[in-house]
């Protein structure tokens, strides 16, 4: 018997989907920050994309809508043993607060209804000192780099300073900090390292700024306030409600010009900034982009960025009528219009006098889906060439939709 095969088999075994209404969440907090490089608005934490994505699949899968899902990449069975480790490492230290006797209550979840926010806090402990409550978040990393980050730098730590809470992780915590500011007086991150087995803490609170708060870390401002998160999640759901995609806000490759600024600035490797001053060509881009679980919806294979929105007018060869056409996501109702669902069909995508491409022989099974997820599957046609002309491959236009 192949025991991992069975246990991997099992572990991502697909489970029933659920009902319910849907959220978002505390963990996809994001803001806007100033790139230190290039000095132009960037994003720390989730991009808006991603969780449009999430959100629209879970209201189909829930019922709540109709509608074609998103593409999704799999989730691999070593990314979900990784799961499960860091739920043990948490159930852990739940268990082990309880036997020193600073337990209060764990997993307690809470709603945020302007903001359609659902969250769930890992453990509310006692002081024993103050008679105060504190939420605490566990969180576990591993390997060289997550460890550094957190910990500080071995020679940090021999001086008695460690490293820095993760963005991401704060600004969840921010906002639990902002939901329960006069029941719980302050908060904790608790790292775990899985593999060094190292520890460290952060405390995160609020300070009032008019109607708004500040946040602080071990209490010094860390630079923003919870009012910017609040903006991110408004915006989320408008982008939701009127159904407008968001923006890339992040490339899984970094444009050339980018990289340059990145190479002034110190910020590329050493391996990277060698092969950059030889000339040549350095794949680099944003993590988040090539983990993100709907990667397909905006990256073919070649990490070229999908068409999104199409500008121009849409051909449907078979109704002989060019048809006003903006928005790539309401093609199933042209086709649903003039009964093609049983044709192969041709579609030239225009723009003024200038045809882009053209794709053929499609059929209802690709047009069931919006143009994003299959334009750039079929390559335009060769054109037609006289005898003394030289054939070039033809390329693909598409709305610029990337943030740089």
């Amino acid at each position: 018997m192949d025991v991992w095969k069975r246990l991997d088999q099992e572990i991502g075994r697909k489970k029933l989907n659920h009902s319910g209404d849907v959220h978002v969440y505390p963990s996809e907090s994001s803001r806007i920050i100033t790139d230190p490089v290039t000095g132009l608005d960037m994003v720390v934490g989730s991009c808006l994309r991603q969780q449009y994505f999430r959100f629209n699949n879970q209201l189909v899968e829930r019922g709540h809508k109709a509608g074609t899902l998103y593409e999704k990449q799999d989730v691999t069975a070593t990314q979900l043993w990784k799961f499960a480790a860091s739920y043990d490492t948490e159930a852990t230290i739940i268990k082990k607060c309880k036997e020193a006797g600073i337990w209060a209550e764990n997993h307690t979840q809470f709603t945020i209804p302007e903001l359609n926010i659902k969250g769930e806090l890992d453990i509310v402990l006692l002081d024993p000192d103050t008679g105060e409550l504190v939420g605490a978040d566990v969180k576990s990393v591993y390997g060289y780099y997550g460890e550094k980050a957190v910990f500080g730098s071995p020679k940090d730590r021999a001086a008695g300073r460690k490293g820095i809470p993760k963005e991401e992780h704060m600004m969840q915590i921010a906002l639990y900090a902002w939901y329960w500011r006069k029941e719980i007086a302050y908060f904790k991150i608790l790292y775990f390292s899985r593999g060094s087995g190292q520890r460290e803490e952060y405390t995160v609170s609020l300070e009032p700024d008019g109607e708004d708060y500040m946040v602080m870390t071990d209490g010094e401002y860390a630079g923003w306030n919870i009012s910017e998160l609040h903006a991110r999640y408004e915006a989320l759901m408008d982008a939701i409600d009127n159904q407008e995609m968001p923006k890339r806000e992040y490339d899984i490759l970094y444009s050339k010009e980018y990289l340059d600024e990145l190479a002034k600035a110190g910020e590329l490797s050493k391996t990277d900034l060698t092969a950059w001053k030889a000339g040549r060509k350095v794949k680099k881009g944003d993590w988040r982009c090539g983990y993100c679980d709907f990667k397909p919806n905006c990256y073919n294979d070649d990490d070229h960025p999908i068409a999104d929105y199409i500008e121009g007018e849409y051909a449907i060869i078979h109704s002989e009528e060019l048809i006003p056409y903006g928005n790539s996501m309401d093609l199933q109702g042209h086709i649903d219009l003039y009964d093609l669902h049983d044709k192969d069909i041709e579609i030239t995508l225009q723009n003024g006098d200038e045809i882009i491409s053209m794709f053929t022989g499609l059929g209802k099974d690709y047009l069931k889906a919006p143009i994003r997820t299959w334009a750039h599957l079929v390559p335009p046609p060769l054109p037609e060439l006289n005898d003394d002309e030289e054939v070039q491959a033809p390329t693909q236009k598409t709305t610029p939709n990337s943030s740089g």
